[in-house]
């Protein structure tokens, strides 16, 4: 590789991180609203719903078409090899959540704390959010662009990152307290990348995500 190529594909590299780190912030943006003090929105209280449902449609698009654009290899039909990593990524995440909850009780962080702060305030959005909406957002960001675009070739480096930047999302304030709670997320993180990347289709990753996080309702993790 020369050096003109070398300096093409550092700075491909950059722009894809800014990129990304611009479509977090865009899959955010909705729920992020609904953590601004209910006092602070009553000027907009009235078309508050309305406001969060488009920016939740436009979220979306931009993120899927962009998902559409990034992935290498074309999708492959639900067989019964992706209902085996179906099954077996809801075990795990039935163990790790298991596991998680006998080693480290408390989940206290800024995410946790701002999700509660949402559910308290608007129940219905949360509860569609947190099993519908979240899990298609994350899998198309964390798995369907991020793995695409970041060190695609190296499959373990591309599964082992994966999850360490979903787990950090997830746990940004690591604490003794709270790193209980990030492992667990990594390791989330790395069972649904290691689900995309054997079964090469999104679904069976928002399938297995969706039924983690409704057993959050049931189960405290």
């Amino acid at each position: 590789m020369n050096n003109n190529t070398k300096s093409q594909s550092i700075m491909s590299g950059i722009l894809k991180i800014i990129a990304f780190i611009g479509l977090f912030i865009i899959e955010q943006l909705p729920m992020a609203i609904l953590t601004i003090p209910q006092k602070n929105l009553k000027p907009v209280n009235n078309i508050l719903p309305y406001i969060v449902i488009a920016l939740t449609v436009v979220a979306f698009l931009i993120i899927y078409f962009t998902y559409k654009k990034a992935q290498k290899f074309d999708t492959v039909a639900f067989n019964k090899r992706t209902w085996v990593y179906i099954l077996g990524g809801v075990v795990a995440f039935l163990i790790i959540n298991y596991l998680t909850l006998l080693l480290v009780p408390s989940t206290d962080n800024s995410n946790v704390e701002a999700l509660s702060s949402i559910a308290k305030n608007y129940l219905l959005y949360f509860l569609i959010f947190a099993v519908f909406l979240s899990p298609v957002f994350e899998e198309l960001l964390f798995r369907g662009i991020f793995m695409n675009w970041f060190f695609y070739r190296y499959k373990y480096l591309n599964i082992i990152l994966s999850g360490l930047v979903f787990g950090y999302i997830h746990a940004p304030d690591v604490s003794i307290k709270t790193f209980g709670y990030l492992i667990s997320k990594v390791l989330l993180g790395i069972v649904l990348a290691v689900i995309y990347r054997n079964t090469k289709n999104i679904k069976a990753n928002i399938a297995v995500h969706m039924l983690n996080n409704l057993s959050a309702f049931f189960i405290k993790i």
